[in-house]
């Protein structure tokens, strides 16, 4: 059972049953097939069930294709449904389910010192969760009638001499009605950068790490997004470990 006191609304609550099951087969010494279902039971929103499947083929020793499919289902949040900010922000209790089919395909390399995947997805969705602009200074959440969402993910990392590691990773997404028209709400183009640097006889960890994000195409209400970037860096030093325990500063 969940339940909320989001301000500007009463107490309200939803029953969550959840059962699943799921089931791994080697068919051959190369061909995995995973087949599973799972049943949902909101007492606010209904019943479903959602099968999903994957079959994994493994071409060599570090080269794999794989390729899968999975049904979803995703009710309102209580946030979405009920939460009251004014002037900002209200809630939309006539918000239904989302329901998604999607689609993936993909190929990963892991050898001992270089790592590669990449993978391909397409995602049907009727009524859509989306955020939505009312006007200027007021926002909620509706449902959209449907979309499709289709992207690329491609990530790599690799182990070099002296304990570097770099890591890179690129994402491609675009999301449209069935008229051709971007519903927005994620940026196209997204990038992740990232170079490790461990030395555990000195105790030693450092990283710096950059998340690139392109602009957010105009959704269905108009707004959008510029591009943006975010960087970090830390560093980690073990001043003491007694066995499983450490002492660390960041």
């Amino acid at each position: 059972t969940a339940s909320s006191t989001a301000p500007g609304s009463s107490q309200c609550s939803r029953d969550i049953n959840v059962l699943w099951g799921q089931q791994e087969l080697s068919l051959t010494s190369r061909l995995t097939v995973t087949a599973g279902v799972r049943y949902d039971s909101y007492s606010d929103f209904g019943d479903q069930w959602s099968p999903k499947a994957e079959v994994v083929f493994a071409l060599a020793a570090e080269h794999r294709l794989r390729g899968s499919y999975g049904h979803g289902f995703r009710p309102p949040y209580f946030g979405e449904l009920y939460l009251s900010q004014p002037p900002f922000f209200v809630g939309n209790p006539d918000l239904v389910p989302e329901v998604s089919d999607g689609f993936t395909s993909g190929y990963t390399f892991a050898g001992k010192a270089a790592r590669f995947s990449i993978d391909g997805y397409y995602t049907k969705v009727k009524n859509g969760i989306i955020f939505f602009q009312l006007s200027p200074n007021r926002f909620t959440y509706q449902n959209i009638d449907r979309y499709n969402s289709k992207g690329v993910n491609l990530a790599a990392s690799v182990d070099l001499p002296w304990g570097f590691t770099p890591s890179v990773a690129y994402a491609y997404n675009k999301r449209e009605n069935p008229e051709g028209a971007e519903v927005g709400g994620y940026p196209n183009h997204a990038g992740f950068l990232k170079l490790l640097w461990a030395n555990p006889r000195l105790g030693l960890r450092a990283n710096l790490r950059g998340q690139i994000n392109g602009k957010v195409p105009p959704g269905v209400d108009g707004t959008y997004q510029p591009s943006y970037d975010l960087w970090s860096a830390q560093v980690t030093k073990r001043f003491a470990r007694l066995g499983a325990y450490g002492v660390n500063v960041y």
